[in-house]
């Protein structure tokens, strides 16, 4: 059982925990690290030998199928044990039945696998699991040595606050039972028992934890981690896993929304279309959508089982519906999103505006009954270009702040950016930049590392008068929405504030006009680009490049460089540099 986690870079949205439907057993924190001196105290006891490791199995061949994993018995989180049951939230897991048809691997056999198998072997109906059995090697901060998960066989060892498991070395195997409906499972253990984690690792114990300088021993550690299953079937899934197709190498369109884009991986097959990584996030990246592809319309339906949520192993499929009030509310299922295609310019774009294409867990439901969200999206089109070259929107919304935030030091100016051209056309955001005016001059942001009260621009790499479009460091320099930004400025008694969009391309520079704020009467007047003089007509007197480590370079090759141009007029431009 997990803790639900909900992200979007879209949308953050909140959900009830699903531990609602738990019953907690409180139990104190099981270890507490000290990062800086490598410290380990911990309720995990000492072994005298090394833990019996073996290969972590990362790969499996044979034929794949899609299960549903439902399991019974208790899950640590935050200082407190959980009992679960064989009703509430299944998880995903994956099951390849070898070729052999004496093999077979599970994948995420306890509620998180880290994507690596565990191997059995199959007699009849029935099949043997061998303990112990490594599932994962992970590497702290604060640790000298690796961890290593162990799939084991435990026993109970505490009940109410003092709930505990421990290593149970006599259980060397666990079987399986294969069902007439392809359900697989686990036999009952004896009372006490269960199927679970331990974690091992090499501590620095001291032998007095209250004096820092004594002595210390390394020593192999363990204790109870993840769950402990005493009951779990596998139950096939009766719908699709999405797939992107195996032959097909995918083409890199561009999704856009409310003025932002960003990459997906389209695969066209015959009449369907397969998209990956329709969300803007790594945890979501993993997910693949299915359109249906007659004349020039695609639509995508409902109840696609699309893949696994990697924050909290949650199965995701698709839903349809309309925002009211503050809720969106599903339509039927026969109710598709749909898009109009352009075939000349590779352009998908939604028919309906007002109509959300929701991302939805599958076995998790709100207080309404429906599904809870993952995401959802509406008004948004897909789009390949082979090149892009563009001219930046005029940046939209401008603020000023005239409060002073005396906890920083600064005033707030912000804006909307849209990395879509004039043309309609995708800027690509890494190549879009931003310069402020202040009172009509163009502005020099610098790392200043002993500004009042904390320190000005800190991560910026070098000077520079253009301010990457992705770039923040989540105060004076901040990415408040995928197209809003604020800027801290460090002036009193401004008249003036301005921006302008900058897009490099194939060596090409290009500018919105600058878009100016009258601070105390709110009137917003424009500038064209050309009437820029003061930049574009202006000598480079010095160019240097310098790597990601901060080094100067005189003769860059491949890799990413920072390009920085002093001009005659003593202005200083940078920019980001790919060489191939």
């Amino acid at each position: 059982m997990k803790k639900q986690l909900i992200f979007s870079f879209f949308t953050l949205l909140t959900a009830g925990s699903v531990i609602a439907q738990l019953n907690p057993v409180k139990q104190p924190l099981q270890f507490n690290a000290k990062e800086n001196d490598k410290v380990f105290s911990t309720r995990a006891s000492d072994i005298s030998d090394a833990p019996e490791l073996t290969d972590i199995i990362l790969e499996a061949e044979g034929r794949e199928q899609s299960f549903q994993r439902y399991g019974a018995g208790f899950f640590p989180m935050q200082g407190t044990v959980y009992q679960y049951f064989e009703d509430t939230d299944p998880s995903p897991s994956t099951i390849v039945f070898g070729s052999d048809n004496k093999t077979i691997y599970f994948k995420d056999i306890m509620d998180f696998g880290w994507d690596s198998y565990v191997v059995g072997s199959i007699e009849g109906s029935k099949i043997t699991v061998k303990l112990p059995q490594t599932l994962c090697e992970e590497v702290y901060i604060w640790a000298e040595e690796p961890y290593y998960h162990n799939l084991c066989g435990l026993t109970q060892t505490g009940e109410g606050v003092n709930l505990d498991f421990a290593l149970d070395e006599s259980i060397t195997e666990v079987t399986y039972t294969i069902g007439d409906d392809g359900s697989i499972k686990l036999d009952p253990l004896p009372e006490g028992k269960a199927l679970g984690l331990m974690t091992y690792f090499i501590g620095k114990e001291y032998d007095d934890p209250e004096d820092e300088n004594s002595d210390y021993t390394l020593k192999w550690l363990d204790y109870w981690s993840g769950a402990a299953d005493y009951a779990q079937n596998f139950v096939p899934m009766a719908v699709e896993l999405i797939e992107m197709p195996k032959d097909i190498e995918p083409t890199t369109y561009y999704c856009a929304i409310d003025g932002y884009n960003y990459p997906v991986d389209v695969a066209i097959d015959g009449n369907y279309m397969y998209i990956q990584g329709f969300g803007d996030s790594p945890f979501i990246s993993n997910l693949v959508l299915r359109a249906t592809i007659e004349g020039d319309k695609a639509y995508i339906p409902q109840n696609q089982y699309i893949g696994v949520y990697k924050l909290d192993n949650e199965m995701i499929s698709t839903k349809c519906g309309y925002l009211k009030g503050n809720n969106i509310i599903y339509e039927n299922d026969d109710v598709n999103f749909e898009f109009t295609i352009d075939s000349d310019r590779k352009f998908l774009e939604a028919i309906d505006k007002d109509l959300y294409l929701c991302l939805v867990y599958m076995n998790q439901f709100d207080s309404n009954g429906q599904n809870g969200l993952l995401g959802y999206y509406k008004n948004f089109y897909l789009i390949y270009q082979d090149s892009y070259p563009g001219v930046p929107s005029n940046p939209l919304d401008l603020f000023y702040s005239d409060m002073f935030y005396e906890d920083y030091g600064y005033y707030s100016f912000g804006f909307t950016m849209s990395a879509i051209s004039t043309a309609n056309n995708i800027l690509l955001t890494g190549n879009l930049y931003y310069s402020i005016y202040i009172d009509g001059e163009l502005e020099l942001f610098e790392y200043d590392p002993d500004g009042w009260p904390y320190s000005h621009y800190y991560m910026l790499p070098e000077p520079t008068t253009e301010v990457p479009f992705m770039f923040t460091n989540d105060n004076d320099l901040d990415i408040w929405s995928p197209t809003d930004r604020q800027v801290g400025i460090y002036y009193e008694g401004v008249s003036t504030v301005g921006v302008q969009g900058i897009y490099y391309y194939d060596d090409q520079r290009t500018c919105s006009d600058i878009v100016t704020l009258d601070v105390e009467t709110g009137e917003v007047t424009t500038t064209p680009a050309g009437v820029d003089t003061l930049i574009n007509t202006a000598d480079v007197v010095k160019t240097e490049y310098i790597d990601l480590n901060g080094r100067k370079v005189t003769n860059p090759q491949a890799g990413i460089f920072i390009k920085k141009s002093v001009l005659s007029n003593g202005r200083i431009i940078t920019s980001k540099v790919v060489r191939k």
